[in-house]
């Protein structure tokens, strides 16, 4: 499954459009949501940062604000990930911020892994990985959700981070 959703991404290295490309890419991610359950695409600006795509949450909402500024929720985990260029864990999110998740969303049953329905996973934690554009540092964020049925290990770590590998890729094509 993991491999699969890699593959797609990486057929996005075509694409013409930097933008377009980027929410395709969170477009993909919406099809293996046992592994992402939501994906959100920042793009960053003097200003803060904007939302260009968003699955598996309701764009908009307290989840995913349209912008990020100085004073949002995600403010402090963005401005880590871009000076440091790394990843970062943010958990506790359906405390913090229990709104902002899919209309109707209710538990997702873990046999129900296989199937089409991870939109209703209620993840409570997700990974903020840096998006760079060649040599340049981040020029995006990519939140991952985190599967609540997944243990967060090194082996899914790795999955996330080649997922930012490959959004970096597809945004400098």
């Amino acid at each position: 499954r993991r491999l699969r959703a890699l593959g797609e991404l990486a057929e996005l290295g075509s694409a013409t459009d930097m933008e377009a490309a980027r929410a395709a890419a969170v477009e993909v991610l919406s099809r293996y949501r046992a592994d992402v359950p939501a994906a959100l695409l920042y793009l960053l600006g003097d200003d803060g940062a904007r939302l260009v795509a968003a699955e598996g949450v309701e764009p908009g909402g307290a989840l995913a604000p349209d912008t990020v500024d100085d004073d949002g929720f995600w403010a402090p985990m963005l401005r880590e990930v871009v000076a440091s260029e790394h990843s970062t864990v943010v958990e506790g999110l359906a405390v913090t911020l229990p709104e902002g998740r899919l209309p109707d969303a209710g538990p997702l049953h873990p046999e129900l892994l296989g199937g089409e329905r991870h939109d209703e996973s209620p993840f409570d934690a997700a990974v903020v990985l840096p998006i760079r554009i060649g040599a340049l540092g981040p020029a995006a964020v990519l939140i991952a959700g985190v599967s609540p049925y997944l243990p967060l290990d090194e082996e899914y770590r790795a999955f996330l981070e080649l997922v930012g590998h490959h959004l970096s890729t597809a945004a400098t094509a």
